[in-house]
């Protein structure tokens, strides 16, 4: 995503120029555009995390950035996918530090091993995002000029 800042500075008729542009109902239009385009790229992710896996895809949320306003952020919610950074970033091989072996249950059953294998990455949100990039910003684009009637 891009983001889009504005500094005035020197003379006072450039300011009063440009006046219109930083007035409330600019933002408003700024933020509708973002979260629109927010929106394009949550549905490719969501589309795309589908086969992977299903909470994953459910875990896909925008969500209003609390900085850096207008802004809004494509993330996962935790409560439904916490694995998700493992799958995202991978995870290396791991075992205990003190003990001989790693003991836990799944399905009934007791598993017992003195090392697990990692996960290798899978960066599924940065293929989604350079696929749609284009398409999430010319959407944003068109829902500002739609907005602002320029």
């Amino acid at each position: 995503m891009s983001t889009l800042a504005v500094t005035i500075t020197g003379v006072a008729g450039i300011r009063r120029a440009l006046r219109p542009l930083l007035e409330p109902e600019l933002s408003k239009e700024l933020d509708a555009a973002t979260r629109s385009a927010a929106r394009v790229y949550a549905k490719a992710l969501r589309s795309e995390l589908r086969p992977v896996s299903r909470r994953m895809a459910r875990a896909v949320r925008v969500k209003r950035a609390r900085r850096e306003r207008p802004g809004w952020i494509v993330g996962s919610n935790r409560k439904i996918a916490p694995f998700w950074p493992y799958v995202i970033r991978g995870t290396r091989d791991h075992g205990p530090k003190k003990a001989k072996m790693l003991v836990w249950t799944a399905g009934g059953r007791t598993i017992t091993a003195h090392r697990v294998r990692g996960v290798p990455a899978n960066p599924i949100v940065q293929r989604v995002a350079d696929r749609v990039e284009a398409r999430a910003l010319a959407d944003a684009e068109r829902q500002f000029v739609r907005g602002t009637g320029l």
